[in-house]
């Protein structure tokens, strides 16, 4: 007996075995793909608002901290975080008390501060003898984010009952200024609801004007 049992064991798996196994194994394959699908998708609609998150408290900082405001400008390409730069001349505008009070503020922060609104406020500041030195602060940096895929956004601001979209970046020089979200040097930013989309799936997000935190959320990703 202990021989024949010794001769079984050496013959390993069966064919049988093994054809089971497999099929197990494509069972639960086959169960789990809508699961990992599903969390892929929620992670695709996810990023953006990560990033436009992040680039939000980035911005009220640095406008806080350098007593000047900023804006993140929207594209159909994505979004990006800089100084306020003045309307140019003949720029429509659908938020005139907003830009004008800002403006008013730039103009005031410029002549206690003169700064270039194109530079890097994290460049090298020039002392009194002449000699450069290093910024005593380290401000955080406004990168840009550019969708991926087929992904695009709508805005919609307090007291507009229109999404707006933004513009294509091409179209800058002649852009209405309803892509700006606003960042006053007072930590205060416009009311202000995104919504990112793509396919049938989409994510909604409110931003609390005192505080540039995302104070409400809506999504609808299909399973």
């Amino acid at each position: 007996m202990t021989a024949d049992r010794s001769g079984r064991d050496s013959q390993g798996f069966t064919l049988l075995e093994i054809v089971i196994v497999m099929v197990i194994i494509s069972v639960l394959a086959v169960m789990a793909m809508p699961v990992v699908s599903s969390m892929m998708r929620e992670a695709a609609m996810r990023e953006p608002v990560e990033r436009l998150e992040e680039l939000a408290k980035a911005v009220r900082l640095r406008a806080m901290l350098e007593g000047y405001p900023y804006e993140i400008i929207f594209t159909a390409e994505g979004f990006e975080g800089r100084r306020f730069q003045l309307r140019r001349e003949g720029e429509e505008s659908v938020e005139d008390e907003e830009l004008e009070e800002a403006e008013k503020e730039a103009e005031a922060a410029n002549e206690e501060h003169p700064a270039d609104p194109e530079t890097d406020p994290n460049a090298e500041l020039t002392g009194e003898d002449g000699e450069e030195k290093e910024p005593t602060l380290v401000l955080p940096e406004l990168e840009a984010y550019q969708f991926s895929g087929p992904m695009a956004c709508r805005l919609l601001f307090w007291g507009r009952t229109r999404w707006m979209e933004p513009p294509q970046p091409n179209e800058k020089e002649q852009t209405p200024v309803h892509n700006r979200w606003l960042f006053q040097p007072s930590g205060l930013c416009n009311p202000l609801t995104v919504q990112f989309y793509r396919d049938d799936m989409w994510v909604e997000i409110a931003f609390n004007p005192l505080t540039a935190d995302i104070q409400s959320e809506r999504s609808l990703i299909p399973e």
